[in-house]
């Protein structure tokens, strides 16, 4: 099924921003809102779209509304809030979230948005910063299928890959699973990062070795560089990414409680200090 090329966009974030931008040069026509003023300014003047003083008036008769924010909060504020967008959708539309969350709030949500004819799918994102920005993301999709129908043709604009995992809260638990396995990934290449750096190797050969051996990752092969430029200038090695992991690791945890699962690992990494950098 074809969408409206019509659609509203909230949160202009590292992720949102580039996100929506991809949207507008593929020709969509964009309404965007971010609660942060000069973040909304300066996307408006990088990609010539509206911008809107509310998720409400983004989302104003929207077929199509995405998400992409940082907590539950300013996920319940863009969408059963008095001025969110469920209030003003199109009756049958589509919000597709992209944040990452729980899935009950999820659950909560896909809730609300069928009692006002409305659809919610659970569409959290892989591929990091550097995957946003090159349109290159993999999507995580949980809901009904005949709002993925909707809402698949638009997603393709910023995606390598798309996947209809299934129900409400599938597509949740799905990047809750990425993230505890990329959680040890992560840590053990800041661990050697930080080791080849202070122990006098030179770290950019060793890392062009271990490119081609097991060690090999995405994370190796994109990140090992940005942490060793860190630990040269004297910043975490981390600078500044670490704290939406933590978050999303706390996110992990919560349901791992609720299942009755023990994730050790994970726990350990969730109680390190974190830097939060620029």
């Amino acid at each position: 099924m074809n969408m409206s090329k019509r659609i509203a966009f909230i949160g202009l974030g590292q992720m949102g921003g580039p996100i929506a931008g991809h949207l507008a040069r593929a020709g969509f026509e964009i309404t965007a809102h971010d609660r942060i003023q000069w973040k909304q300014e300066a996307w408006a003047e990088t990609y010539g779209a509206r911008v809107a003083s509310s998720c409400a008036e983004a989302a104003e008769g929207a077929g199509v509304v995405a998400t992409s924010v940082v907590t539950e909060d300013d996920l319940r504020d863009a969408t059963v809030a008095v001025n969110g967008a469920f209030r003003t959708m199109a009756e049958g539309g589509v919000l597709v979230d992209h944040s990452t969350m729980s899935a009950g709030l999820a659950h909560e949500l896909s809730a609300r948005a069928r009692e006002r004819g409305l659809f919610l799918l659970d569409a959290p994102v892989a591929g990091a910063v550097e995957g946003a920005r090159k349109g290159e993301l993999s999507v995580m999709v949980g809901g009904e299928a005949e709002a993925f129908a909707k809402a698949e043709t638009f997603m393709c604009a910023y995606s390598r890959e798309i996947h209809h995992i299934g129900p409400s809260g599938h597509g949740q638990l799905t990047k809750m699973l990425n993230q505890i396995i990329i959680a040890g990934v992560i840590q053990g290449l800041a661990e050697g990062m930080t080791f080849a750096h202070h122990s006098g190797l030179d770290a950019d050969k060793a890392v062009e070795v271990l490119s081609g051996g097991s060690a090999r990752s995405w994370w190796l092969d994109i990140r090992s560089g940005q942490m060793l430029d860190n630990l040269k200038h004297g910043r975490d090695v981390n600078h500044g990414r670490a704290g939406l992991l933590i978050k999303d690791l706390a996110i992990c945890l919560a349901d791992a409680r609720r299942h009755d699962i023990g994730l050790p690992m994970t726990g350990l990494i969730s109680q390190l200090p974190v830097e939060t950098g620029d």
